[in-house]
């Protein structure tokens, strides 16, 4: 059987199909493939696609996965924990934090595209089959495979590994209030200058602004589902003005863009829990930071995130689009 693969993330159905929980097999048309592999599959039939894992495969596998440090540490991020976490870190600095949730493997075989153990790799694969493509989930032991082998691959169905997946918080996201969405957002002739104000001080910002101009500019706005910064802006261009956003160590630029703070659980809380007795040497018996759990170092490391983005400061500059389209002319006169 000559079997040459090609890796191809769905993502849309694979989530659809996860969702279902029927399996993970499922056809797309010839036409919808996005392959990624470096390979290129012939075309086969139903009966040549790898042969169904075998017990003791999956009894060796399933040890591997839940032997893994990535799933012991996940298996700690407890969703209660990780929202009462969240809501310390709330009051302590004033922010949102979100949580994104998702289970073990949506994450690591959709999003990250595959886990890879000491002897198993365990990824999506699409077999073209006529005019459609297979989509289904391939364990190859590595313990057995051998150069242009076929032997080392087997189907997996989702319900042979459900027993070992769990949902959980996979990142926390440190809102700036400027990305805050606003239900709605509504004024009737409100002076700009009151505008700005107003909406500089939900989004934490500091700001400066011509008020001997902005005064005389009365608006009206009615806007939905939009963020602090998107009502900033909208508001500044109905006046004619432009928003510019300045912060510690941010060079000059007309974007006006404030990014959010994320942590990957798994990915950046992992050296922090290694290291927890040293970073609790630094923070001191009596800090209430201290690392006990795997929730305290992301809750840790939010607070690291949190820390940096305060310390930038930013401001908002508001002026009118005018002076600001006219400086390059006037400074290439002078």
């Amino acid at each position: 059987m000559a079997l040459k693969k090609t890796r191809i993330i769905l993502r849309a159905l694979c989530v659809a199909t996860l969702m279902i929980g029927v399996g993970l097999v499922a056809d797309y048309r010839a036409d919808m493939q996005s392959s990624t592999h470096d390979e290129v599959l012939g075309e086969v039939t139903q009966e040549d696609l790898p042969p169904p894992i075998t017990p003791d495969v999956l009894s060796a596998l399933i040890e591997e996965l839940q032997g893994a440090q990535r799933y012991k540490l996940a298996k700690l991020l407890d969703i209660g924990a990780v929202t009462s976490a969240s809501e310390e870190l709330k009051q302590a600095f004033g922010w949102n934090v979100k949580m994104r949730t998702t289970t073990y493997l949506r994450e690591h075989l959709i999003d990250q595209g595959g886990i890879e153990t000491r002897n198993f790799y365990v990824e999506f694969e699409s077999f073209e089959i006529g005019d459609y493509y297979k989509q289904v989930i391939v364990v190859t032991d590595l313990r057995e495979r051998e150069e242009s082998s076929d032997d080392s691959y087997f189907i997996v169905d989702y319900a042979q590994l459900s027993a070992i997946d769990f949902d959980y918080a996979a990142e926390l996201i440190v809102m700036h209030p400027l990305n805050e969405i606003k239900p709605s957002f509504s004024a009737v002739n409100r002076p700009f200058d009151l505008l700005v104000d107003a909406l500089c001080k939900e989004g934490d910002v500091d700001y400066a602004i011509r008020s001997d101009l902005a005064n005389d500019i009365h608006l009206n706005l009615s806007l939905r589902g939009r963020s602090v910064l998107d009502c900033l802006q909208f508001a500044s261009q109905a006046a004619g003005w432009q928003v510019r956003i300045e912060g510690v160590g941010r060079n000059p630029s007309t974007d006006a863009v404030v990014f959010n703070g994320s942590i990957d659980a798994l990915d950046e809380i992992g050296e922090i829990w290694a290291n927890r007795e040293f970073v609790n040497i630094g923070l001191g018996p009596d800090s209430p930071w201290r690392i006990d759990t795997p929730v305290d170092a992301l809750r840790y490391a939010a607070r690291e995130e949190a820390q940096s983005m305060k310390a930038k400061q930013y401001a908002a500059v508001i002026e009118p689009r005018e002076a600001v389209e006219d400086a390059p002319e006037k400074a290439g006169k002078e």
